[in-house]
């Protein structure tokens, strides 16, 4: 099967928003990606048996939880950090971080960069796993 090489810039994107209502699959011979439904079962998509598909990590294997608890212990500004930290307990913790107004304080800059970047780190070890190559168009 011949690989096609992977635009690292478009996957970072793609990674990005996965989340539980949609997958994201990967077509080894083109690199192209696209979604499909999460209560469909891979296995038994038609599109999906020429083999050539495979399953991009779910939100679970990308571990967004531990993405935001990682930003929150990096959080120099000592309000910042209460008040992410705050939003991390109980249930809907995912809801009530995204939803802090991170702007008001001056970080959202700062949160956003740090998603991607740990973003871009989840998708390039991916890509290694797979033998793609990162696109030389991408700048890091």
């Amino acid at each position: 099967m011949i690989m096609k090489k992977l635009d690292l810039n478009v996957a970072v994107g793609m990674f990005g928003v996965i989340d539980v209502e949609k997958r994201l699959v990967c077509n080894l011979e083109t690199g192209d990606f696209e979604w499909y439904n999460a209560n469909i079962d891979l296995e038994d998509a038609e599109k999906f048996e020429d083999g050539a598909w495979i399953p991009a990590p779910s939100q679970r294997d990308i571990g967004e939880y531990d993405r935001m608890t990682g930003y929150v212990d990096t959080a120099a500004n000592g309000y910042a950090n209460a008040l992410l930290s705050d939003a991390l307990e109980g249930k809907v913790a995912l809801r009530r971080f995204k939803d802090t107004p991170l702007d008001r304080i001056g970080l959202a800059d700062e949160r956003y960069a740090f998603r991607r970047n740990s973003c871009t780190d989840i998708t390039r070890e991916w890509c290694r796993g797979k033998e793609y190559e990162e696109s030389k168009e991408y700048a890091f």
